[in-house]
């Protein structure tokens, strides 16, 4: 399967994302409510990993389900229809890959092409 350079692209910036957002949260030179909150709970470090992780499945679930909302492949409220999304070249992004490059990139399987 040939994928588009555009729509990997997007993905991986959504993931880039993703990991700043764990950054933010985590790191304790960084201001957020989330991370005051994080801090607030006084966690040992094993349980703080586990958290990191509830948290970062938790973003990739909700940024995959977004991505693949876009194309359609699942429901965005109660719509299940697919857009169109383009860069500013007018690359078209949203090719049919996304849930694929999800998987791949947010919830880090391995898949086999």
């Amino acid at each position: 399967m040939i994928r588009n350079l555009a729509s990997e692209e997007f993905v991986k910036a959504v993931r880039q994302e993703r990991d700043e957002l764990l950054d933010v949260y985590f790191n304790s030179n960084k201001n957020s409510l989330v991370q005051s909150l994080i801090e607030s709970m006084e966690l040992e470090p094993s349980k703080r990993a586990i958290l990191k992780e509830i948290i970062k499945t938790s973003l990739a679930d909700g940024f995959s389900i977004l991505l693949n909302g876009l194309e359609g492949n699942t429901f965005l409220g109660e719509k299940q229809q697919g857009y169109t999304v383009e860069d500013e070249e007018g690359n078209i992004i949203s090719d049919g890959n996304i849930g694929e490059l999800t998987d791949i990139y947010l919830h880090e399987k391995q898949i086999i092409i």
